[in-house]
């Protein structure tokens, strides 16, 4: 097995901190990181009058965004060993404020419910919803009667301005104004962008074999790479990977709506697999027996791991592999990519992604410059009494 260099994640799970949290301060050192080279300064050596700054942006204001950067900054300097550190005491937490008791988030949950929404969807919608009712507490505004110019400044101070952001906080507003049946919601103030033209994220095939070669006989970063780039599992499917839905060369997935799919194992998977169940039992028909049924056991628990350990640990291979960040879900990308360059076939594409549409598949495919002169070529057949 490969070792994997000890990062500022690492650090971080080493101290006991879940995936999640770990999560969340990456993000904020990193957020961090950008605005100081944007000043032409590193993050590791940033001074107590740039935090004064930084803190200050319209994104960092809330107690939430102050706690975060205080309690991350805490952790990457303990790791970076920095003795030098600006006090992150100094950087002022808002008071916590009382929420108003008019509603609850349970209520609106059941009505998200009622309106035969899955669970995936109210809890992206009452995310939305909390951290509006909190920015509208922390302003002195009542979150079902906010005026248009009161919604605006939300977005303004919380949206990234994507497309699928600002579309996901209308329709959450928009629920939570019918549930509380406001007869005047100011929803023509809300301006979604225009979609973006939907772009394959797929690695490019050169990236893809790095991450290959850094992935083989390393458990458990390894496999999870292979189960993404092998079978095109989305992340939640990497996280619940058992032993007993391998038939042979075949795997059986739980996918999307409980739907289940039965998907063909390239071999190297299966090569690397017998070697892990070598390595952890001496071999495949003992390992369950031995550790159960889960390829990835949880902890504190748990039984499996969670979404956000995936994410970690596909980052880790690719760290390993040179190849910087990637991401679960660009492992499917390029999966499905690959699979419709070689074979041509968008039908056999469809059903290896398992989408229910080919227009879902077609955003994952690409047009190759050789595909695009093929195309062309095939005009021969006009030109050919010339």
């Amino acid at each position: 097995m490969t070792a994997i260099d000890v990062g500022f994640g690492d650090f971080c799970i080493a101290a006991g901190l879940s995936p999640n949290t770990v999560r969340v301060y990456d993000w904020q050192i990193e957020k961090l990181a950008a605005w100081c080279a944007d000043r032409g300064t590193a993050v590791e050596a940033v001074t107590a009058a740039e935090l004064a700054l930084y803190v200050e942006l319209p994104k960092n204001t809330t107690r939430t965004a102050r706690a975060q950067i205080r309690a991350a900054l805490s952790r990457f300097w303990d790791w970076s060993g920095r003795h030098d550190r600006p006090a992150v005491e100094d950087l002022t937490i808002p008071a916590r404020s009382v929420p108003p008791p008019a509603w609850n988030m349970d209520g609106y949950r059941t009505f998200l419910f009622g309106e035969g929404m899955s669970e995936r969807t109210v809890q992206a919608y009452t995310f939305q919803i909390v951290h509006y009712r909190f920015w509208c507490v922390t302003q002195g505004v009542d979150p079902v009667r906010a005026s248009a110019d009161d919604v605006l400044a939300w977005l303004e101070s919380a949206s990234t301005g994507s497309y699928s952001w600002v579309r996901q906080a209308k329709t959450a507003l928009t629920r939570l104004w019918e549930w509380q049946e406001r007869s005047d919601p100011p929803l023509k103030a809300i301006r979604v962008p225009r979609k973006p033209r939907p772009r394959p994220r797929a690695l490019e095939e050169d990236t893809a074999r790095l991450l290959v070669k850094a992935s083989f006989g390393l458990h458990p970063e390894g496999t999870a790479v292979l189960l993404g780039l092998a079978l095109g599992l989305r992340r939640e499917e990497i996280a619940t990977a058992r032993w007993d839905r391998f038939d042979g060369d075949w795997y059986t997935v739980l996918g999307k709506g409980n739907l289940t799919a039965t998907l063909p194992v390239h071999p190297i998977l299966l090569d690397h697999l017998a070697l892990v169940a070598e390595v952890l039992a001496g071999g495949v028909d003992r390992v369950i027996d031995e550790h159960g049924p889960w390829l990835f056991p949880g902890s504190r628990g748990r039984a499996h791991v969670t979404g956000a350990t995936i994410n970690l640990w596909v980052d880790r291979v690719a760290n390993v592999a040179g190849v910087g960040h990637v991401g679960p879900h660009e492992l499917r990308h390029t999966a499905i990519t690959v699979i419709n360059d070689q074979t041509h076939d968008l039908r056999a594409t469809q059903e290896f992604a398992r989408h229910a549409r080919p227009e879902t598949t077609m955003v994952y495919t690409r047009v190759t410059t050789t595909r695009l002169q093929e195309a062309s070529r095939a005009l021969d057949a006009l030109f050919a009494s010339r």
